[in-house]
């Protein structure tokens, strides 16, 4: 953007640099109260700036020509000084004005900009010290594409601070008939004068539009009414008439014509969204059409305001909505109930005509898609809908695949899960079992189904937002549902069974099992769906000891699956416990542990306490320990300093029912380094082992991982030979913990090979580095190991290294010196003796 006059730049004449002043109707809409304008424009005032009357000045954007109506000319003038309430006796003013005929211009293009400005007449009378701001005003001129076809059109966005302005145009390419030829009105109140004779200016260069409004689409650039060829690249500057306000805007002539294709179609399951990326370069309106009416799905849409920087818009379909408008002539809105949403561009017209109920999501089939010109006949749903076809395309939906498992897990009551961000900020580890107290209070439980998928589903279900109204429409519409049911069923009646269905056909169908699901925030989904059961509140439902079945279903009847789909799992209720292993002494370290297990959720926090009574070492410490994914538990006291032989209790507690463990008079001895159970190692480490292979056999390198930390990992794991990497894996590993794993390495040449294996999770990574030997087939170095010093020779076998045909080469194993062969030992005495001789003569 540029805030510099052009027409000074360029040298223009005298009335040309007039012409760059603000309209007075412009300024009459910025500025209110006492600046009254003139709304007639013509040759003379049509790049005048606003009159101020009464004494009443607003603010002016530098470049305007202002006017003062003084009322009179009895007075001695104008002056101009810089600032607020200025010192009229000492200061000097900015410029003087005359008064004629009632009135003072003042030309504000030399003032400075963000500045305040005051006036006085030299009296007490209208314009002493009226003050007005000079502005600097910032315009913006863009076309909405870089490219143009030679009879292509394009909209210009044109920016301002003022809602409507006028602006003149210019071109080195074109003139004002042109320009005017060029541009059309998009629909607004804007009048165009041509520059030449007798009309407003008479420069025929110039294009003045008054009253242009501001705003996306200003003007609708048609290229079709001018003479452009193709590779020309037109410049244009807009400049507001009254100010020195004015931008820049250039497009370059293609050689293509209205570009409608399709860039990317995907390929969703049944239920998902399925994106289609369209190029829409050179045109500002697209119509598509998907489906046949000899399939009983047919949808058209107009697509127009294209706003992308690529040429490039995107349809956004969410399949299982596909049936949630049978209608034509519609908009936006009901294409959005149809599953449709358009980036980057608008969808103008819609109309959709099918056989689909709204809960039927499209049908795994291969759809055709067209795109090309509109008829403007969206919402006939005519077969000829589209007028000139550009591009064909398949939407290809395929069958949906069935979720991967349902798992139970678990999470500490004392986390409070409510929603899908408390969930992810909880500890939630996988679980077969759930503690309980008396009362029913416990740890959470959840299944959750992995790779469920549908993300349409979800979308469509979002709704108000409601988790439990989210999963009463998932149950009810998707035909799922969510079972527990006893394991072993009573002489009469059968088993006792809960349902979250709405509607089933299992046994007791009046227990409820109320279900919270969290993934109600479609932008959150990550194809896995999570629920709570709220066992606590499920009618009958007994607590004390129980185990049930878990059963999660997809009926074939559902939109969301192709076939019956049911996933089992056991979980059992049980009582809160916890139990210390037994120690019966403890050293006098800064992290003393005790360790024990419990089966409330892992992330739970235990209370621990260590008591000496006053007669022995009179101390209490105390630790939190949160409970690791194994159910253990590792309680830290700071016993440094504390005197030796004391005798002390160690307390736990449990936080669900307070059950509590403990031992008694455990001794305080001296720390000799190896009672701390804490490891002076930190992060991971790793050793890895590999036998030496012959050529065309897979190395396997045995790789054990340490974690040192006390919280469990996942490792990456990473094989490089050569500084190539060659094989990757991952392990899980407990706190404290290590894990195994085997890497491969194959098509390696004879030799030796350096290889690393890196584990990393993260936080940490470490290594370890080796020689791999590559023997060649048939070698008698076959069965060593890359550890191995020795070799072949260490048999005594005079024919492992060779015999006497063997030449020159440097391998002979005989009775050898070391670094040297017989022939050039010799050698070398020979030449030591003739040495010392001649040294003697």
């Amino acid at each position: 953007m540029t805030n510099e006059t052009t027409y000074r730049e360029k040298g223009r004449s005298l009335f040309l640099a007039a012409m760059l002043v603000m309209s007075v109707v412009a300024m009459s809409a910025a500025f209110a109260g006492g600046a009254a304008a003139d709304a007639s424009f013509n040759s003379d005032n049509y790049d005048d700036g606003p009159t101020f009357t009464d004494g009443t000045a607003n603010d002016v954007w530098i470049g305007q020509q202002v006017t003062f109506d003084v009322g009179t000319d009895d007075t001695n003038g104008l002056e101009v000084y810089q600032g607020l309430n200025p010192d009229i006796s000492e200061d000097s003013p900015v410029t003087t004005l005359r008064v004629s005929d009632g009135e003072a211009t003042l030309d504000t293009s030399d003032l400075e900009a963000d500045e305040p400005y005051t006036i006085d007449d030299g009296s007490a009378d209208t314009w002493n010290e009226a003050s007005f701001w000079a502005l600097e005003e910032d315009v913006s001129a863009e076309f909405n594409d870089s490219t143009v076809s030679e009879d292509g059109n394009v909209n210009l966005d044109y920016e301002s601070e003022r809602d409507t302005q006028w602006v003149n145009i210019t071109s080195s390419d074109l003139d004002a008939e042109d320009l005017s030829d060029l541009f059309d009105h998009n629909g607004n109140d804007e009048t165009f004068y041509e520059g030449g004779e007798d009309t407003l200016h008479d420069d025929s260069d110039v294009l003045t539009v008054a009253d242009l409004e501001q705003g996306f689409g200003a003007l609708d650039a048609n290229f079709s009414n001018v003479d452009v060829d193709e590779g020309d690249e037109i410049d244009f500057e807009f400049s507001n008439t009254d100010s020195q306000a004015s931008d820049n805007a250039s497009i370059e002539i293609s050689d293509q014509n209205d570009e409608r294709e399709f860039v990317d179609i995907d390929s969703p399951e049944e239920g998902e969204i399925g994106n289609i990326t369209i190029d829409v370069g050179n045109t500002d309106e697209a119509a598509v059409s998907l489906g046949e009416h000899s399939e009983n799905h047919v949808v058209n849409m107009t697509l127009s305001d294209f706003d992308t920087d690529n040429d490039e818009v995107v349809l956004e379909h969410n399949t299982y909505a596909a049936g949630g408008f049978d209608d034509t002539g519609g908009d936006e809105s009901d294409a959005a109930a149809a599953g449709w949403t358009a980036h980057n561009a608008t969808i103008t017209e819609f109309s959709e005509i099918t056989e689909l109920d709204a809960a039927d999501p499209l049908p795994a089939a291969t759809w055709d898609l067209e795109i090309g010109a509109d008829t403007n006949d969206a919402g006939t749903n005519d077969a000829d809908f589209i007028d000139d076809s550009n591009d064909r395309g398949l939407f290809q939906i395929q069958e949906r695949s069935a979720p991967s498992e349902a798992v139970l897990q678990t999470a500490p009551h004392a986390d409070g899960v409510e929603d899908i961000d408390t969930y992810e900020d909880a500890t939630v580890t996988e679980t077969g079992t759930i503690a309980v107290d008396e009362g029913g209070d416990g740890d959470s439980l959840f299944v959750s189904v992995d790779d469920f998928g549908a993300n349409g589903s979800i979308e469509a279900f979002d709704g108000s937002g409601d988790a439990d109204n989210f999963g009463e429409e998932l149950f009810a519409q998707g035909n799922i549902s969510l079972n527990i049911s006893e394991q072993q069923s009573s002489a009469v009646g059968g088993s006792d069974y809960w349902n979250s269905s709405v509607a089933h056909d299992g046994p007791d169908s009046d227990n409820n099992l109320p279900i919270t699901g969290y993934t109600f925030n479609s932008d959150d989904y990550d194809d896995e769906l999570i629920f709570e059961i709220d066992y606590q509140n499920a009618a009958g439902l007994d607590v004390d000891g129980q185990s049930y079945d878990v059963v999660f279903k997809i009926s074939d009847d559902s939109p969301l699956a192709d076939e019956d789909y049911s996933d089992e799992q056991e979980i059992t209720f049980e009582e809160p416990d916890i139990t210390l292993d037994e120690i019966e002494e403890m050293p006098a370290s800064s992290e003393s542990n005790a360790t024990g297990t419990t089966n409330v959720a892992p992330g739970s926090e235990i209370q621990a306490t260590a008591d000496s009574p006053s007669e022995e070492g009179a101390f209490v410490k105390t630790d939190d320990p949160e409970v690791n994914a194994d159910g253990t538990f590792d309680a830290s006291f700071d016993l440094e300093g504390e005197s030796l032989g004391s005798l002390f209790d160690i307390t736990v507690e449990e936080p669900l029912a307070g059950e509590e463990d403990d031992l008694e008079d455990v001794q305080l001895v001296e720390d000799d380094g190896e009672d701390d159970n804490e490891s002076d190692e930190e992060g991971l480490g790793v050793d890895t082992s590999v036998d030496d292979i012959t050529v065309g056999d897979t190395a396997e390198f045995d790789v054990t991982v340490n974690n040192y930390e006390d919280a469990n990992t996942t490792a990456d794991l990473t094989l490089e030979i050569g500084g190539e990497e060659v094989d990757t894996g991952s392990v899980d590993i407990d706190a404290e913990g290590e894990a195994s794993a085997t890497l491969e390495a194959s098509d390696l040449g004879a030799g030796d090979h350096s290889y690393t294996v890196t584990a990393d999770d993260g936080d940490f990574n470490a290594s370890d580095d080796g020689t791999l030997t590559v023997n060649e087939e048939g070698s008698g170095d076959d069965e060593g190991s890359s550890d191995d010093e020795g070799s072949s020779d260490d048999e005594g076998s005079s024919d492992d290294e060779g015999s006497s045909d063997d030449g020159d080469d440097g391998e002979d194993d005989g009775d050898s010196v070391p670094g040297f062969g017989v022939a050039v030992a010799l050698v070398a005495l020979l030449s030591a003796a003739m040495l010392a001789l001649r040294k003697q003569d």
